[in-house]
């Protein structure tokens, strides 16, 4: 590949960075060009597999979908697609567009994937919260002032009632659960069955003003300068801060780099850290951009649900730290590294040596393994006491 090597700004000329090969010439993409894209390619193919999430069973009995027959949840690229498309028309006939705020404090499930792309359609700003991050929900939530507030279930929504946040009135809450209710939310069930009828009639959350003038809330861009998401940090040097991704840092950091020999083969993504962290939302959009199948093993992280992912999908990429990599092959029911299907384990800690290299190549039988570089999250520390917990 050619390389250009950019000018110093001193009077010895070294090099300060290095570019390979020529830039990049779609990153004034919108996101959802990508995603519908990939939908269009590959209807049939999984999208969504969620180990933990039971089957859906809204799915018409006549469909012999070998998808629709999975014992858990399984989405294909054309379902999640519908879905999202639906959803999307039914925020906008609430007053939710382009820049507005979504909050979403999920766990690793399907929804969260639904949510996503239909930001994704209506160019809101998809915001995921750590679920587990009860005591920093206020700040986050008052500091973004979301149009949008979407719960896993009724629990939750409650929980969150009773704290009393500071948000407007107009704000939108929504919950994924299938049972329950809380007075002030919506079952997001209930909220796709609307009929079409009641577009042009009062909905929860209209108003008659677009969040007044532009702030944290509203900020506009031109074509891939528009911010898509907003991830925050774990606040481990203070209060959490709100990170913004324009669409632009979305599609590069999604752009296939390191392409499969074999353009039939298709990646399974094992998504098993937090999807409120960029690991997470990086390896979910590479999958969903590519053609690639994204499996929740767990609604959180469990070092069983992992190797049973690894095992019984298949799952030929993971993201692992050296304290995971090392759990698993402790594990007692960890098989042969011939039994497992990883092509690539991106690791990333705070030290990373060549014996950890060497542990998923060797040790996991994984093809390649690359040393990745994220943000400070203390990801290390989450996945240490999800893994033994009895050290806590």
């Amino acid at each position: 590949m050619a390389s250009h090597t950019s000018k110093s700004t001193s009077s010895s000329n070294i090099a300060i960075a290095e570019i390979h090969g020529e830039p990049l010439s779609d990153l004034d993409q919108q996101l959802w060009d990508i995603l519908a894209a990939t939908a269009s390619a590959h209807p049939d193919r999984e999208a969504i597999v969620s180990l933990w999430q039971p089957a859906d069973f809204n799915r018409p009995s006549e469909d012999v979908n070998p998808i629709a027959q999975s014992e858990c949840l399984r989405w294909s690229y054309g379902n999640l697609r519908d879905r999202a498309e639906h959803l999307a028309d039914t925020l906008e006939k609430l007053g939710i567009g382009a820049g507005m705020h979504v909050a979403a404090v999920l766990w690793n499930c399907a929804e969260w994937g639904l949510f996503f792309w239909a930001c994704a359609k209506t160019r809101a700003t998809f915001i995921p919260i750590d679920a587990r991050a009860t005591d920093d929900f206020a700040y986050m939530l008052e500091s973004t002032t979301p149009r949008v507030l979407v719960v896993q279930d009724a629990d939750t929504a409650a929980h969150l009632t009773k704290q009393n946040f500071s948000l407007p009135s107009t704000v939108i809450r929504i919950h994924c659960g299938r049972s329950g209710t809380v007075d002030g939310w919506m079952g997001l069930d209930d909220l796709v069955a609307r009929d079409s009828s009641s577009q042009g009639d009062q909905w929860p959350g209209d108003t008659d003003d677009d969040q007044g003038p532009p702030r944290a809330n509203g900020m506009r861009g031109s074509n891939g300068d528009t911010p898509a998401l907003i991830v925050f940090t774990s606040g481990t040097t203070g209060k959490p801060k709100g990170c913004p991704h324009t669409s632009r840092n979305l599609v590069s950091q999604t752009y296939n780099y390191d392409p499969n020999v074999d353009s039939s083969f298709v990646d399974r993504w094992l998504v098993h850290t937090p999807v409120c962290h960029v690991f997470a939302i990086n390896n979910a959009l590479r999958a969903w951009r590519h053609g690639g199948t994204v499996v929740f093993a767990a609604k959180s992280f469990h070092i069983d649900a992992t190797l049973r992912a690894l095992v019984e999908e298949k799952c030929t990429v993971m993201s692992a730290t050296p304290t995971l990599v090392k759990a698993l092959l402790s594990h007692s029911s960890f098989p042969s590294p011939g039994d497992l299907s990883l092509s690539i384990v991106s690791i990333s800690g705070t030290i990373i040596g060549p014996e950890h290299m060497r542990l998923c190549k060797e040790g996991l039988g994984s093809r390649d393994a690359i040393q990745a570089v994220v943000e400070r999250f203390c990801l290390e520390w989450k996945l240490e006491n999800s893994i033994y917990p009895a050290h806590r």
